[in-house]
């Protein structure tokens, strides 16, 4: 697998778990004030939160190496 190619499926994972931190946020907002109901949404969105940036991370490497 190339790197663009990898780049890509980077770039198309962030996409998705930026989907799915909203999805869970709007729940979550949803269901405010009722705090423990809202709190496995929270979560969820956190640990996406979390996943993105491993990959913004993981994409500004590979941006920073790359030399086309």
């Amino acid at each position: 697998m190339s790197q663009l190619e990898l780049a890509k499926i980077y770039v198309e994972t962030l996409i998705k778990l930026a989907e799915k931190v909203k999805k869970d946020l709007r729940e979550a907002y949803e269901r405010t004030p009722a705090y423990f109901s809202a709190k496995p949404y929270i979560y969820r969105a956190l640990r996406n939160v979390e996943n993105m940036g491993k990959i913004i991370r993981e994409l500004d490497s590979f941006i920073s190496s790359y030399k086309g």
